[in-house]
């Protein structure tokens, strides 16, 4: 039993739909990239004198930021590959990284 690639003729199939695959790369990847920036913030943002910084799990922008990261990039990503093949989707995940330098860029 082996998996096969989506196959579809003229007039319709599975192959008819790889931009859904490719909106959810794309939807993932600036996800990922704002997760990352909301991380680095949450981090910037705490002050430097203070012995007591609490524990990250109570910080807002660093949870919003890993939960962006981890899970929606990561489901995004799966999304992404069940509608279109893995050389349209993985570069596109590739663009996190553009993505996050730009929202840093936006940041500040």
């Amino acid at each position: 039993m082996g998996f096969a690639a989506p196959t579809g003729g003229p007039g319709g199939g599975e192959m008819d739909r790889w931009w859904i695959g490719c909106a959810a790369a794309v939807v993932g990847s600036l996800g990922a990239g704002l997760g990352e920036n909301l991380v680095r913030l949450s981090f910037a943002r705490l002050p430097e004198h203070e012995e007591d910084h609490p524990p990250v799990y109570k910080r807002p922008l660093w949870v919003c930021g890993w939960l962006l990261t981890t899970i929606l990039a990561s489901v995004c990503a799966v999304v992404g590959l069940m509608y279109a093949p893995l050389q349209l989707v993985m570069p596109i995940g590739g663009l996190h990284i553009l993505f996050g330098v730009y929202v840093a860029h936006l940041m500040g």
